[in-house]
């Protein structure tokens, strides 16, 4: 049976944006790259890896060996938080979600500096910033 470029635009079409930037493109054919690659730009993805670094595997799979671990959370929720912390301090974070643990996941690079940020903790001036910048519904009545 042959697969067409109409089959995997199906495929790709009928995934979640998560299960979709889920998928390692380094072992796919040509073609099913392409038309993965057309996916995340339909739907304005930005995965951060050029087309170039797309079709090449040696570099994904550089990159993706870049990301390491720096927390394990039993909640979904609470590495999602996380990682929204992170990337709001502009670190890239990502969640990789297995049956009972999260992983939030960054470049090797900003390891330490995420650890510190995360485990760091704020100071009551800091908390009153963030809470103010993020509006109490209770202060428009």
């Amino acid at each position: 049976m042959d697969v067409t470029a109409e089959d995997f635009r199906r495929h790709y079409e009928s995934l979640s944006d998560e299960a979709l930037l889920d998928i390692y493109t380094g072992e796919l054919t040509e073609l099913a790259r392409s038309c993965h690659a057309e996916e995340l730009e339909r739907r304005g993805i930005d995965t951060g890896i050029s087309q170039e670094d797309a079709a090449d595997p040696a570099a994904e799979a550089a990159i993706a060996e870049e990301m390491i671990c720096i927390v394990e959370y039993d909640f979904a929720d609470e590495a999602d938080l996380a990682r929204g912390l992170l990337e709001a301090a502009e670190i890239p974070a990502a969640v990789e979600n297995e049956p009972g643990v999260s992983r939030l996941m960054v470049p090797k690079k900003f390891g330490e500096q995420a650890l510190l940020m995360l485990t760091t903790p704020l100071s009551d001036e800091e908390l009153a910033a963030q809470a103010e910048a993020a509006g109490n519904p209770d202060d428009d009545e």
